[in-house]
């Protein structure tokens, strides 16, 4: 079981075995494991570093530290260096990723963090690489929490950060978030190694930072980052119930089709709890729209209000990208047709408006754009013209060079005249956010998996 530090925050150094058990629960993992980790040198994260490398060595695996380097200031480049260095002595396999931010970005830290994914993404897919490691501690949770309370945050915001976030290509995980920085930094002390101290992160000018100095003052009034963590992990087993109904909700009365779209039926979604309902509308929306984040809440409850006292009856609202049609006893949610986006050329294994991974046995230096109602006369005869119109148009489709339009192959459905031409268009349906997941775990052992 993980370790926690409820009852005594203590500053003593992490071991090997006490790592691995931090691990045991985000895997299982696979052989001769290659995981990646974000290192920024200061010291959370290079303390996991130097604790992940021993424990994938123990296993015959490796450890890529992904180094990031946002230029944001004039010694970053040089800070970069010395932590590739560092670990270069420690023979650790790192990778520097250097950001190209843009010189006036509305919030810095957001677009920096952003930025920073991105990259280290990006790295993962590239490589193959299945699990990518965050050195987020006890005190960023608690400094989370307050956050999100700050922003008026219900259940979701107020269970912290998950310990396990599926992404597209990789998993997020974050063993450290019941360890107390205090410890990171003994861990570095009896190994004998040196850290960077980010000046940012004591800028008062940024809202994380100052509630990370109000912390202290708060702790005297009962609000320590003992009971603000605790309040995550009793935040988190509600949410995790509440993730576990709007699945169950979703699986008995919703259907995924190749095309991108979603059916659903609206009588269950009228008797089941609002909570329960509004999260299956979002998982609804998130997935179908190809969007890495659901909609606003205030945008959703109004969506749901409005289904409520139609009753489904003439249900229509656009959300989040997406266009929600009531259709006799069920609910179509297909992607909004003049925000589907275009592709300039068809690149291998390019994720089309978020939605669709386009492919070809013969790359096509064309456009990829979503159907329009003018393609009504070429549509005769194929199976997608018996797709419902509104899912239809926001269909991707290429027009050769030669002017001729192609649609691609979907899973289940060809609407190619020849199916075994090996310059057919396949598209397969992988949206960045599936309709389930891995069950909301913030590291605590209140809601373990």
């Amino acid at each position: 079981m993980p370790e926690h530090s409820d009852t005594k925050t203590t500053d003593a150094a992490i071991s090997d075995e006490a790592f691995s058990s931090l691990m045991v629960p985000l895997g299982p993992f696979e052989r001769h494991i290659h995981v990646a980790v974000g290192c920024s040198g200061g010291a959370d994260s290079l303390a996991l570093t130097l604790l992940l490398s021993n424990w994938a060595r123990q296993r015959g695996g490796q450890v890529t530290a992904l180094i990031v380097d946002h230029g944001l200031r004039d010694e970053s480049a040089d800070e970069a260096s010395l932590v590739q260095r560092w670990l270069e002595d420690r023979h650790i396999d790192c990778r520097v990723l250097r950001a190209a931010l843009p010189p006036q970005v509305r919030s810095l830290q957001e677009s920096a963090r952003n930025a920073r994914y991105e990259l280290m993404a990006d790295w993962c897919a590239r490589h193959g690489v299945l699990h990518l490691l965050l050195a987020h501690h006890r005190e960023d949770q608690a400094e989370t929490v307050l956050l999100n309370l700050t922003r008026g945050s219900g259940v979701d915001g107020l269970a912290g950060m998950s310990a396990i976030a599926e992404r597209p290509s990789h998993r997020l995980l974050r063993p450290l978030l019941s360890i107390p920085k205090a410890r990171l930094e003994r861990t570095l002390s009896l190994q004998g190694q040196d850290f960077i101290k980010d000046a940012s992160n004591s800028n008062a000018k940024f809202k994380r930072v100052r509630i990370r100095q109000a912390l202290p003052a708060l702790a005297k009034e009962g609000a320590s980052v003992a009971r603000l963590v605790k309040t995550a992990d009793r935040m988190a087993q509600a949410r995790a119930a509440l993730e576990g109904a709007a699945t169950c909700l979703l699986a008995s009365s919703a259907a995924v089709y190749p095309e991108g779209y979603a059916r659903v039926e609206i009588d269950p979604l009228l008797r089941a709890p609002s909570e329960v309902v509004l999260r299956a509308l979002a998982r609804l929306v998130t997935c179908i729209g190809g969007k890495a984040y659901p909609p606003r809440l205030d945008r959703l409850q109004r969506c749901y209000q409005n289904l409520l006292e139609t009753g489904g009856g003439g249900f229509a609202r656009t959300l989040g990208g997406c266009r929600i049609i009531a259709r006799a006893a069920a609910l179509y949610i297909c992607r909004e047709i003049p925000r589907a986006a275009t592709s300039k050329k068809l690149s291998p294994y390019a994720l089309w408006d978020g939605r669709f991974f386009l492919w070809a046995g013969t790359m096509c230096d064309t456009d990829v754009r979503p159907l329009s109602a003018k393609s009504a006369p070429f549509l005769r005869g194929h199976k997608i013209a018996r797709v419902p119109a509104a899912v239809r148009y926001s269909l991707p489709s290429v027009l050769g060079l030669d002017g001729t339009l192609r649609l691609p192959h979907f899973k289940g459905v060809c609407i190619q005249d020849c199916a075994d031409n090996s310059e057919a268009i396949h598209a397969v349906f992988q949206p960045l956010r599936p309709l389930s997941s891995a069950p909301f775990w913030n590291g605590s052992g209140m809601n373990r998996p």
